[in-house]
């Protein structure tokens, strides 16, 4: 599988702009595949915490719970990822296999994982019609769910021994469109106990509707599909094209996939934590907020120990 890494440095829209957000992700279509196994480690895994008490769609009372993943004692704690798993809305959960993989590997290498269950549903509504309540609904919902679990795992950093203001938000697919809303949604639906902005986002999968994007934002990190038909490279070219415009930080990494690969599991999950570290880095040498100027994470390079990917190279530019 061929991979390539192009890096891009770098009037927000209607509430018909939000389900452009996630218009190709809003169909449940094909799932990201279940990822291998965990490595074995001594990650502790906390789940079913509470963090939000809701309704859905259908006027039903709920608790939303998220798994906490903890890196292994003595392993050097970067920061924090909210962790918001696929599905198109309608379906998926925070412990598929493929989400508790990606949750462990990240907590492996560092980082506090809170992996979140979110209010999804109903089933039904084309995506295609931009004025679907049911469409818009599903969104909102996540997308409110998440900042909620974004404001607790942050009220939690003490606790859960993480800085803060190094707290980055991440998924898959109609998750990694939510991690992109988290960065870049905030001025159209504005929750005012959480005023603060993700260190980062993280988009497997995924794209986010260009004009969120504004100058001065947190960076992020794409990893998409050449074979793509659930979310087209094209839309998240565009979204990089964006971000580039108003100097947003914006890598776009693509593999000769389709909606996602088990095969890949090792040289992404690489990537993913190669751009996380940068991006911690990048934060600590400036000693800032992500609000402000800081500068751009450095490329993705292969980590340590990744599995090779026939054909796989890397371009900037």
């Amino acid at each position: 599988m061929q991979r390539t890494h192009h890096t891009w440095p770098g009037g927000r829209s209607s509430a018909a702009g939000l389900v452009l957000t996630l218009l190709l992700l809003t169909a449940p279509g094909p799932r990201p595949s279940a990822a291998a196994a965990p490595r074995a480690g001594a990650v502790t895994v906390v789940p079913g915490i509470p963090y939000r008490h809701a309704t859905t769609w259908d006027d039903q009372p709920v608790e939303l719970t998220l798994d906490r993943y903890q890196p292994p004692p003595g392993t050097p704690v970067r920061g924090a990822v909210v962790w918001i798993h696929g599905g198109g809305f309608v379906e998926g959960a925070q412990d598929d296999p493929a989400d508790v993989a990606i949750a462990t590997r990240l907590a492996e290498h560092g980082y506090v994982t809170a992996s979140i269950g979110y209010r999804l549903g109903p089933v039904g509504g084309s995506s295609e019609e931009l004025d679907d309540p049911d469409v818009l609904g599903r969104i909102i919902r996540a997308y409110d769910d998440a900042r909620a679990a974004l404001r607790f795992v942050r009220d939690h950093a003490a606790d859960w021994g993480f800085d803060p203001d190094r707290v980055f938000a991440a998924g898959a697919s109609a998750g990694g469109g939510t991690a992109l809303n988290l960065a870049y949604l905030p001025a159209h639906h504005t929750d005012p106990a959480s005023p603060f902005r993700v260190a980062g986002a993280v988009s497997l999968i995924a794209r986010t509707e260009p004009s969120l994007i504004e100058p001065g934002e947190a960076p992020m990190l794409m990893i998409n599909g050449t074979e793509d038909t659930t979310v087209p490279l094209s839309s998240a070219q565009a979204t990089c094209d964006a971000a580039r415009a108003v100097a947003v930080p914006c890598d776009l990494i693509t593999y000769e996939m389709g909606h996602g690969d088990p095969a890949l599991f090792e040289p992404i999950m690489a990537d993913v934590t190669t751009w996380l570290d940068a991006r911690v880095d990048a934060l600590d040498a400036a000693e800032t907020l992500p609000s402000t100027t800081a500068p751009a994470p450095a490329a993705p390079t292969p980590a340590a120990g990744a599995v090779p990917v026939a054909g796989r190279a890397d371009f900037t530019g």
